[in-house]
């Protein structure tokens, strides 16, 4: 059966933007219809620091209007000389909108053996969390498929040690996704944004099919603002409860996989944290039941549909 959420969305006269509202929350998210920003600035010019208002203050008394969207900053820069006249126009929005049939893929054991996979790569746009592994040995379980993949800072300095040494393993990791976005929250905190310039240099410098994404501080700490009025009180929201939300803005249908915190399946049977592995995150930085709760409340109203445990057989498919 198809997917009848309770979703609507509105269109505020004499405004950029849309208004977004479902049940059973009355979620509200604003998004504008123009989301990027191209500077033709050199990226040391956007180190300013941000006021997380909606307007990011630049050198020579130049702002750009910053609207509370997913995005911040799409970077397609060019070697063009800096004018303090020179404007920084609004681009069109580089995803393929509108995004109908939307997969948000987590990382929790759940989908190990799940053979969902090929489920998840029939959908239309398919978002992944913090740079998953998409080895031959998980891809009947996760799919191969990629368009946007989130890469937390914090990996960056974890996994390619800052890419201080050597970007070469970091731009070979990246092949898994394809000619994907890769979104980083690189104005969220302050460690984040000198590795998040890395990395996009790393990117571009490499001539390399990935499009990195800034998020917008200020979509992001309203995000975290209404789930915590929800009842979620972790330290911070998880990935891949900010990319839900992403989704819900972006797709007209939203299916999520392997959003599963607990320790034990559905068949009483022990499951790892993530697919991959078994590291446990500290356990007072994200709320993992609570998000997961509110998750379920929003398929049970039909608001996006959540898959748990082994996908069904498709015809044709032994």
């Amino acid at each position: 059966p198809s997917l009848s959420p309770s979703l609507s969305l509105l269109s505020l006269s004499l405004s950029p933007f849309l208004f977004l509202s479902f049940s059973p929350f009355s979620l509200s998210f604003f998004l504008p219809l123009s989301l990027f920003i191209s500077p033709s600035v050199p990226l040391s010019l956007l180190s300013h620091p941000l006021s997380f208002s909606p307007f990011l203050p630049l050198p020579f008394s130049l702002s750009l209007s910053l609207p509370l969207s997913p995005f911040s900053l799409h970077f397609s820069l060019s070697p063009l000389s800096f004018s303090p006249s020179l404007s920084l126009p609004l681009i069109d929005n580089p995803l393929p909108l509108p995004l109908k049939r939307c997969a948000v893929v987590g990382n929790g054991g759940i989908l190990r053996h799940s053979k969902c996979g090929r489920d998840i790569d029939q959908a239309d746009f398919i978002m992944r969390c913090n740079l998953p592994p998409l080895s031959k040995q998980y891809t009947e379980d996760v799919g191969t498929r990629t368009h946007l993949v989130t890469a937390n800072p914090s990996i960056i300095e974890k996994r390619f040690q800052n890419l201080l040494w050597s970007r070469k393993s970091f731009v070979d990791s990246m092949k898994a996704y394809g000619s994907s976005y890769i979104y980083m929250p690189a104005f969220s905190m302050k460690p984040g944004k000198d590795l998040s310039i890395r990395a996009h240099y790393a990117l571009s410098d490499t001539s390399s099919n990935i499009t990195m994404l800034f998020a917008n501080p200020e979509f992001l700490r309203t995000v975290g603002k209404f789930w915590k009025s929800r009842g979620v009180h972790g330290k911070r929201l998880s990935t891949g409860l900010f990319l839900v939300s992403l989704a819900l803005g972006l797709c007209e249908e939203v299916t999520a996989y392997g959003f599963w915190p607990f320790s034990m399946g559905l068949d009483e049977q022990p499951i790892s944290h993530h697919y991959y592995d078994n590291i446990l995150p500290d356990k007072w930085f994200h709320a993992m039941p609570e998000e997961f709760m509110q998750l379920w409340h929003l398929h049970k109203s039909g608001t996006l549909r959540m898959r748990v445990g082994h996908c069904p057989l498709q015809e044709g498919r032994s």
